[in-house]
């Protein structure tokens, strides 16, 4: 046999060997004499044959493997290592098998073979954002999706409901329990302004259980002299607790779900009667749209410590709607904006200017005007009234919201 048979490490065989001929066994046609295992010389296909990289480590014949970072693949074949450049796709990474072994694995958020790697379509699921309730829309992106959430639907997938509409959400969805001023987003248009703009509101959440909206309050003038649009609108320095909260959001917050509204009442002293503070609430406080002039539904009286006076202000048929909102420039047919002196208020009409007036000039009892004026400022029951705070509050607080929410 010649002295230079082909081997795994040179599969050619040198039709010139220099060493002549010499006694052994010689491997058959396709075959190869397997000199990487010295202890045991063998014949093999020459396909079989290992190799030795670059490193210096050897390899079966026939392997492929990739580097430690997937960026050099590498192949064993007939006994010679070779390489060529290795390119996961854009969106995989350099991960390992479940030999250990470097491999090419999609992103997450991607499938595929880690060279073809395509993003999952995760809008279209339906659960994806809580679309199927319409809690939001969602969009894909690369390998993500993000979701725009709708109304009061926060949160990823927006699975987490958080309303803002009045100081009663924000004492219940998010636990605010100090008395102050609050940025609520009242889910309706009011002011000329667009659903869900932000407004300012004073909430009372240290008393009678919290979750309260000022709804009208003042310590002097405040109310006069403003116009139909002032009121519709809203005006005041909610950070010096005075001010009222707009005929257009009264009306919203109060169709939004059944609203109580709650009376504060300082009786100043009279005729041997000391200086008493009571309250009395109206379970049902409903505020009409503009079309009725904001006209006020009542449609039981109020309830509370009031008692000497009871209800000093719904005497009408209270099985119709109540008056509508009358100020200075447009005043109503007993022109009682201007005797209350250009304040305005639901007066009732059908009994000259009623008997309340809530936003009328306030005055300290200390400092009561003359007898002879004094029924034309803050007024309840047909007598004056040293203070009035009025404040709203659903009338199923703090059960008034469907559970969950639909």
């Amino acid at each position: 046999m010649t002295s230079c048979p082909a081997t795994c490490a040179n599969a050619t065989l040198d039709p010139f060997c220099e060493y002549g001929c010499s006694e052994g066994c010689e491997c058959d046609d396709g075959y190869v004499l397997d000199n990487n295992n010295l202890d045991q010389v063998t014949c093999v296909p020459v396909e079989q044959c290992g190799c030795v990289d670059g490193n210096g480590n050897s390899h079966p014949g026939n392997q492929t493997w990739l580097s430690n970072n997937c960026t050099v693949w590498n192949i064993c074949s007939n006994g010679t290592w070779y390489s060529k450049p290795n390119f996961c796709s854009l969106y995989a990474y350099c991960g390992v098998d479940d030999n250990f072994m470097p491999v090419c694995v999609c992103d997450p958020g991607f499938f595929g073979d880690g060279y073809n790697c395509t993003s999952i379509d995760y809008c279209a699921d339906n659960s994806t954002c809580h679309q199927a309730e319409g809690h939001g829309t969602c969009t894909d992106t690369p390998g993500n999706y993000t979701c725009n959430c709708t109304g009061f639907w926060d949160g990823r997938d927006c699975e987490l409901y958080q309303p803002r509409r009045h100081c009663a959400d924000l004492y219940v969805y998010h636990g605010y329990k100090t008395d102050g001023v609050y940025t609520i987003n009242p889910p309706f248009e009011f002011a000329g302004r667009p659903a869900y703009s932000n407004v300012s509101v004073y909430c009372t959440m240290t008393q009678n259980d919290g979750g309260w909206t000022l709804m009208s309050h003042d310590t002097g003038s405040l109310m006069a002299n403003k116009t139909h649009t002032d009121y519709i609108n809203g005006f005041g320095t909610w950070e010096d607790v005075i001010g009222w909260l707009g005929l257009d959001i009264i009306h919203g917050l109060t169709n939004l779900h059944n609203t109580s509204l709650r009376l504060d009442l300082v009786h100043c002293a009279s005729n041997g009667v000391p200086e008493a503070s009571t309250d009395c609430t109206y379970k049902f406080f409903t505020v009409q749209d503009k079309t009725t002039n904001y006209s006020v539904i009542i449609p039981q009286v109020c309830n509370g410590t009031e008692k000497e006076y009871y209800d000093g202000w719904a005497r009408w048929n209270l099985t119709e709607p109540g008056p509508g909102f009358a100020t200075y420039d447009d005043d109503d047919k007993g022109s009682c904006s201007s005797h209350f002196r250009n304040t305005g208020w639901w007066f009732d009409t059908s009994n000259r200017c009623g008997s309340a007036n809530l936003n009328g000039i306030r005055f300290t009892c200390n400092n009561m005007p003359p007898v002879a004026d004094q029924q034309t400022y803050l007024f309840w029951g047909g007598s004056p009234l040293g203070q009035a705070t009025l404040s709203l509050r659903p009338t199923d607080y703090p059960q008034y919201d469907p559970i969950p929410p639909s």
